[in-house]
Formats: C-alpha cells, sequence, structure tokens
C-alpha cells in the first residue's frame, strides 16, 4: 500500500501531531505487519507544528486491519483513544 492509493476504501486509527509521531505510529504498526498510509495537510510541510488540528497526520489502514491496529496502540501509547 503506498501513500498514492485512494483513502476511501481506508480507515482512519491515530492523529498523529505532526510527521515525527506519524513516523513513530507507522514504524510500530508496520513492525507488526500492518501497512499504513498517512494523510496530511499541505500546511505541515511549510509549518512543522499543529495548531487547532492544522498540521494533523492521520494514519490509515485497510478495514481488516483496523481492529488489530487499534489493539496495538492501545496497549503501546498511554492515553490512545480510538478514532
Amino acid at each position: 500500500m503506498t501513500d498514492e492509493e485512494g483513502s476511501a476504501n481506508l480507515v482512519r486509527v491515530f492523529d498523529a501531531q505532526g510527521e515525527s509521531e506519524a513516523g513513530l505510529v507507522r514504524g510500530l504498526l508496520a513492525s507488526h505487519g500492518i501497512e499504513t498510509v498517512t494523510l496530511a495537510d499541505s500546511v505541515q510541510s511549510v509549518y512543522p507544528l499543529t495548531f487547532d488540528g492544522l498540521g494533523m497526520v492521520r494514519i490509515m489502514v485497510r478495514p481488516e486491519d483496523a481492529e488489530m491496529a487499534r489493539r496495538i496502540l492501545r496497549t503501546s501509547i498511554e492515553g490512545y483513544e480510538d478514532s
């Protein structure tokens, strides 16, 4: 799965506070065999911070991987809440 693929059939499992956090979450899920796609606002490349939702990076997975991804995130990230 690549970032160029459409996101219409994907499920959001995490909203990261920027590219750095998104990279960590993607790596965690990849280590469990779950492929991800990220969707980010274009403002992220200009201003590497988040403000009122701007700069958020959404982590998307295939529907069949969503429950496993959420389980991994719940056990790995303190305070994780399902999207």
